[in-house]
């Protein structure tokens, strides 16, 4: 075959030999009268069919793997493959290795408190016969935010107080783009850490495009912005066109942006100079554009508005890609710090600390980006840090402290893969695999609201907290026991809004503080025992008490068609009153029931 070959192309051609080609396949199956398959619930159908082929004359095949540990469907992996390995090959004798030499016993107990309940798995019982160990502590907080506060604050604590190393400890979560909120936190505390096969998170491409184009509208004259991305997304600006507009600008002594912008405004004499002018004329026209939107817009809208209008989410939802949709989560976890910015100007109004004046910009929010990335220039040499990884990358590693976040409905277990039996048991094996990277002792944490494009949402506790047996769990008891599956989080007592309000006061007045001060206790989850069909909500309906009566909603109303900027159109099935803004369960067809506050939602009438 003429040109090369990726690894499918191989595994491709190799079955077409093997298949159409005796003489081939029979000088192999006399050559290879061994075959020994390692990680074997990670094959894919391709390479099953060589192994069966191979092995058909001899059947002389060993396969080592763990069904428990087979986390990679998205990249074609059947866990048929090792779950069936007894009825390819009948005669084959099984060898259980169950016992655990790594982690304590709670953590592998707790590890089989969950995967026994997947209907696809071999019959095993791992065990240890190391220390009992610690139970494994939940973690709940009101946002994403305060849980990268909380979370970080007890990395630092844990080693203080055990005298560990910070390359003893890593975070684990579900998707790349969660990572943003831990990296801040850990800059805050100036705690070391590295993202284990991965970009720091402002080191994305995605990310340093969309920071490009800010850049570029609040300072025309950067050129480092400009030349990356006067032809991204491609607007038919080649290289040459670029070192050409270089070349001119260093004649005239002025910024790229300025020589083309004179060029658009004075159509030149010369071809070549005409040439460029008609290339970048509808890219000096969106720059234009957007800067003047600067003083119309809110800090999070601008911002959507860029990256709209430049084209960069079209380009990632035109690709259809697990790498495009990772960028798009980046994208709007981007913006979503915007927001967040927005809501700390908010409470510092508030606390009096600012004037209503004082409302927040987008050079003041780029400003504080620029500052979290160079704090994050230390000694590549270095490796006494904390490491970040998604719950994938950790396969195979091990730690002595292991912190699993964001442990919520449609986050992990995430959405999609609720949409199926098999994508919710390769989930919960992704969560067994999570579990069993910690040697000494596991976290797990969740929150309860998260930003979603903008709009704070209220986010359930996820399932496989339910799922671990609850003599493995520290449980201590909580004022407000957590809602059932539907309900809000601090309905009762407290609204909703004025809850969020009340923790980003007090995370910002704690931020201000001398990082010694004596922090407040850490709120931890009290999970019930589990119920048998696996499906019950953590804790129970809170008692009804007395609230302050909100005003009547007069924006909406039940029944209304409205329509989101991400989930499209939908309708307004509920609207509960809180004490200073509406709560609203809108149904947006394939997207589902969102519940939103009615102040952040953005939501326009159909």
């Amino acid at each position: 075959r003429n040109g090369a070959m990726d690894f499918d192309d191989l595994l491709l051609q190799t079955n077409i030999l093997l298949r159409d080609w005796p003489d081939v396949l029979a000088r192999y199956q006399e050559q290879f009268r061994y075959i020994l398959v390692d990680e074997y619930q990670d094959t894919n159908y391709a390479q099953y069919v060589i192994i069966r082929r191979l092995s058909e004359t001899h059947s002389k095949v060993c396969v080592v793997g763990d069904d428990a540990q087979s986390i990679y469907s998205f990249r074609g992996a059947k866990i048929e493959n090792i779950l069936s390995f007894r009825k390819d090959f009948p005669e084959a004798l099984t060898f259980k290795l169950e016992q655990n030499y790594r982690s304590t016993r709670t953590i592998v107990e707790a590890a089989n408190s969950v995967i026994v309940r997947n209907a696809k798995r071999m019959e095993k019982n791992c065990f240890s016969e190391g220390d009992l160990g610690e139970p494994i502590r939940v973690l709940k907080a009101y946002t994403d935010r305060e849980e990268a506060e909380q979370v970080v604050m007890d990395i630092r604590d844990r080693v203080r107080e055990s005298g560990a190393m910070w390359s003893d400890v890593a975070v684990l979560y579900r998707t790349n783009n969660q990572s943003l909120v831990l990296e801040d936190a850990l800059r805050r505390r100036a705690i070391p850490y590295r993202i284990y096969k991965g970009s720091s998170f402002y080191d994305h491409k995605e990310i340093k495009d969309l920071l490009a184009y800010i850049r570029l509208v609040i300072n025309p004259r950067d050129d480092e912005a400009f030349r990356r991305i006067v032809n991204y997304p491609a607007r038919g600006i080649g290289d040459t066109t670029v070192q050409r507009i270089g070349l001119l600008a260093a004649e005239r002594g002025v910024s790229m942006w300025e020589a083309v912008d004179t060029l658009v405004e004075e159509p030149a004499a010369d071809p070549v100079q005409r040439t460029i002018a008609r290339k970048v004329t509808e890219f000096v026209s969106l720059i234009r554009s957007l800067s003047l939107q600067r003083e119309e817009k809110s800090l999070y809208d601008f911002g959507h508005e860029i990256a709209s209008r430049s084209g960069i989410i079209a380009q990632y939802r035109m690709e259809q890609t697990p790498e495009a949709t990772s960028a798009l989560d980046n994208i709007e976890e981007l913006l979503n710090s915007m927001q967040l910015f927005r809501e700390q100007r908010d409470a510092e109004i508030r606390n009096g600390e600012r004037s209503e004046q004082e409302q927040p910009t987008i050079e003041e929010w780029l400003q504080s980006v620029m500052l979290m990335t160079d704090m994050d220039k230390d000694d590549p040499a270095d490796r006494d840090k904390v490491t970040l990884m998604t719950v994938h990358s950790a396969k195979g590693l091990e730690y002595m402290y292991v912190y699993i976040v964001g442990l919520e409905e449609n986050l992990f277990p995430s959405q999609r893969a609720m949409e199926s039996p098999d994508g919710f048991e390769e989930e919960r094996r992704l969560f067994y695999v999570a579990l069993t990277r910690a040697k000494v002792a596991a976290t797990l944490s969740y929150a309860e609201t998260r930003f979603k494009w903008g709009n704070m949402e209220f986010s359930r506790p996820s399932c496989f907290l339910r799922e671990i047996d609850s003599r493995y769990l520290d449980r201590p008891q909580e004022e407000h026991p957590l809602p059932r599956r539907g309900e809000a989080a601090h309905e009762s007592g407290r609204s909703a809004l004025d809850e969020l309000r009340r923790r980003f006061d007090y995370r910002f007045k704690q931020q201000a503080a001398a990082p010694r001060q004596q922090e407040p206790a850490r709120p931890v989850v009290t999970p019930p025992p589990p119920s048998t069909d696996g499906m019950r909500r953590l804790g129970s309906r809170p008692a009804e008490t007395p609230r302050q009566a909100g005003p009547p909603c007069t924006d909406y109303a039940v029944g209304e068609r409205v329509e989101h900027p991400k989930f499209g159109a939908g309708t307004i099935l509920r609207i509960e009153t809180l004490a200073s803004d509406h709560k609203l369960v809108v149904e947006f067809g394939e997207f589902g029931q969102k519940t939103l506050l009615a102040k952040f939602a953005r939501l326009t009438k159909l």
